[in-house]
């Protein structure tokens, strides 16, 4: 077997013992996020015996229901009709798809900062090395856990969120003189809200991971650098190089750079363009649209916006792999704590 081949087979058995170890974390996203549905459904089964009981009847079609501008509206108090609660199930389905990628990075950001330091508090890391696995295999493992592993978790549950909605809007819309009718008024436009729904979710978890790659790396350097808490004294080290910054030039810039890359709002705009699509027709959508930047509303293809932040992203996958060989010649070197 070639050298590359070993390698890649190494790597693998290391990252399916990192799925098996850390469930809970990649397990976290998809829980957290087919809550706030499931909370839906129950309230919503609850809704309609709580309304039965005060004497609404079960309908087809929403009470009083208003699409303007701004919102819209129908008479939740005293309304218990099937198309309510679909279209609030599913409205809150595709809300819910935010939730994933969110908690995702959190439970990445912890794995990260404690990798390296947990073999070495446990001394596992002393029967990691006695077998015939290089620190090379180790360390990509342990990146690809961060940057595929986790957020094909988030992918997945984001899919079925997506997969959950499209069907409950698509059995609104069928309804004669529905809210989702008013909304997106043609099949056209339903089938094409939906759609880019499905196309971003790859594109947006890709770019969330070529953009968060290089703070993985770093975060899985420094949990080979500290020996304790290694969250708080990142938090720390930020703190002082912001305070030494503001005493020595007057000014935030290093510190306002590490926020800004890491809120990563055109990943965020690229989604919103992309998620806009079927609702141009509605004032609200429309009005957020052209709030967005002028190259996002010229050209929202994915390419673009990886295009125009190249040269960012390119430093940080140099970054990225310098951290990552330290970390592996840290680890290489390291023992039990």
């Amino acid at each position: 077997m070639s050298g590359i081949g070993l390698l890649s087979r190494q790597v693998l058995c290391e990252l399916r013992k990192e799925f098996q170890q850390y469930r809970g974390l990649w397990m976290m996203p998809v829980v957290l996020a087919l809550a706030p549905v499931a909370i839906a459904v129950i309230m919503a089964i609850f809704h309609t015996f709580w309304s039965l009981a005060a004497g609404h009847p079960i309908t087809v079609h929403a009470t009083d229901f208003h699409l303007n501008a701004h919102e819209a509206y129908f008479r939740s108090n005293t309304d218990n009709s099937i198309e309510a609660k679909v279209t609030t199930a599913s409205v809150i389905g595709l809300f819910a798809t935010g939730i994933a990628p969110v908690v995702g990075v959190i439970v990445t950001g912890l794995y990260a900062s404690s990798a390296f330091l947990r073999d070495r508090r446990d001394q596992t890391i002393l029967f990691w090395k006695s077998l015939p696995v290089p620190e090379s295999a180790v360390v990509l493992a342990r990146i690809l856990f961060c940057c595929v592993g986790i957020p094909f978790a988030v992918f997945c549950v984001q899919a079925a969120l997506v997969a959950f909605s499209s069907v409950m809007i698509m059995g609104v819309f069928s309804l004669q003189n529905s809210m989702a009718g008013e909304l997106f008024i043609s099949w056209g436009n339903l089938f094409s809200f939906l759609w880019s729904w499905f196309e971003v979710l790859p594109l947006a978890g890709l770019l969330i991971a070529m953009w968060w790659f290089p703070v993985w790396a770093l975060l899985l350097l420094w949990s080979g650098i500290m020996r304790s808490y290694p969250l708080l004294w990142a938090v720390v080290a930020l703190g002082l190089f912001a305070a030494v910054e503001g005493i020595a030039k007057g000014t935030s810039r290093g510190i306002t750079a590490v926020w800004q890359h890491l809120k990563g709002e055109w990943i965020s705009d690229f989604v919103f363009a992309k998620i806009g699509n079927g609702m141009s027709h509605v004032p609200l959508v429309a009005m957020q649209k052209e709030k967005l930047p002028t190259q996002m509303k010229v050209d929202i293809s994915f390419w673009s916006a990886v295009q125009a932040h190249s040269g960012e992203m390119l430093a940080g996958f140099a970054i990225g792999a310098l951290a990552l060989v330290a970390a592996g010649y840290l680890r290489r070197r390291a023992g039990p704590l």
